[in-house]
């Protein structure tokens, strides 16, 4: 199984549009680059490693294990390998 999304049923639905779960090896590029979104999204990275965001030519900023994100008006790029 290497992805799977619910919406989830009331009361939680009211407030959650989706949960979405991937397991499997990453893509066939290093990076995925995510378009600007108006909903927030809270983010768990089930492995150990560090949450990498690239929002500019500066490089990575490193945050943990988990991150929540408000709504964006720019993109930004995650490793592919974060996928998992």
């Amino acid at each position: 199984m290497p992805g799977l999304r619910i919406r989830p049923k009331m009361p939680l639905g009211a407030l959650v549009e989706c949960l979405w779960y991937w397991e499997g090896a990453p893509g066939p590029h290093l990076q995925e680059r995510l378009l600007p979104q108006a909903q927030a999204a809270l983010i768990l990275n089930l492995c150990e490693d560090p949450i990498a965001i690239y929002e500019d030519a500066r490089g990575a900023g490193y945050y943990g294990t988990a991150v929540f994100s408000g709504a964006r008006s720019n993109c930004f790029t995650i490793d592919s390998n974060q996928q998992e």
